[in-house]
């Protein structure tokens, strides 16, 4: 965006009341929310997901832990933080 015309949006914003500017930004923000944050989006991605992982276990690529083992792994992990 041109310097010029940002700066004439700015005043021209500046000058809207506290609630429509508050409208604003809020629609403003909600633009920059990317399509992968909509809910269709999401279930697709956990579905490859969940299909990657078991791809990962049929394919012997998993890693299986059981219960002790995975909570030796999170205390080191958690003592570290």
């Amino acid at each position: 965006m041109a310097t010029g015309l940002l700066g004439r949006l700015r005043s021209e914003v500046l000058g809207l009341s506290l609630a429509d500017r508050a409208a604003l930004a809020h629609e403003l923000i909600k633009s920059l929310d990317g399509v992968e944050d909509h809910p269709v989006a999401v279930a697709e991605a956990w579905d490859r997901e969940i299909v990657q992982r078991i791809d990962d276990i049929d394919g012997g690529r998993a890693e299986f832990l059981d219960r002790a083992a995975f909570q030796r792994r999170m205390q080191s992990r958690l003592a570290r933080d």
